[in-house]
């Protein structure tokens, strides 16, 4: 069994992988990712926040292994080219349809389902995106009026100001004052006291509930 924390420690106190130091890293996530597929994709995940401690006579083959294990984002953020036709394929199947950016495996999965106006709920860690995917939601203008539920002030801050690139299209609505437009789309920012106060909703095309074991 491979001691995980020990390994991810001997690459930290390295300035520079060797060439065979990084294709033994190679071998290991290759077997890992074939035998315990999880703890292959944490151990690919770790290894790749030290891309430039990889030796880079390896990083052709570290692109190939990204691809197969679906992590598309890491290979666009790398900017790094695959070398064969079916990855490229793969990898552009994982390319948003409106924005620049691509989704790893899971997330296209969740995608998919939205796509199918089926109900989701999704538990996944704080660094799985759930932010792209509302995005890319907002992104396609498929819904007139989507209401997006958070828990906090903050959060509701934050996801306001990644959505004002699409105020042409939507009106960001954060005030229980505030009416809806006519004109254009809406979103509505709320926390779940908030959303119960607002007494301007027509209909509700798409909604959003993060976090929503919090939501009483």
């Amino acid at each position: 069994m491979l001691d995980f924390t020990s390994f991810i420690k001997e690459i930290e106190q390295k300035d520079q992988l060797s060439l065979d130091e990084s294709f033994k890293l190679v071998q290991n996530c290759s077997s890992l990712l074939y035998n315990d597929e999880s703890l292959g994709r944490k151990l690919l995940i770790n290894i790749l926040e030290y891309w430039s401690k990889l030796h880079p006579s390896t990083h052709e083959i570290w692109v190939n292994l990204i691809e197969s294990a679906g992590f598309y984002p890491y290979l666009n953020n790398k900017q790094e080219n695959l070398n064969n036709l079916s990855g490229e394929i793969r990898k552009e199947l994982h390319k948003s349809e409106n924005i620049s950016k691509y989704f790893h495996e899971e997330q296209l999965e969740v995608l998919r389902l939205l796509q199918t106006e089926k109900n989701v709920i999704v538990s996944a860690p704080t660094s799985f995106g759930k932010s792209l995917l509302i995005e890319e939601i907002v992104a396609s203008c498929k819904y007139r009026n989507i209401v997006i539920i958070q828990p906090t002030l903050a959060l509701l801050d934050e996801t306001r100001r990644k959505l004002l690139r699409y105020n042409e299209s939507y009106k960001l609505i954060v005030r229980t004052s505030q009416e809806p437009s006519n004109e254009k789309g809406n979103i509505f920012l709320f926390t779940a006291e908030r959303v119960n106060e607002y007494t301007y909703f027509d209909s509700v095309n798409f909604l959003v509930i993060d976090e929503f074991y919090k939501l009483s």
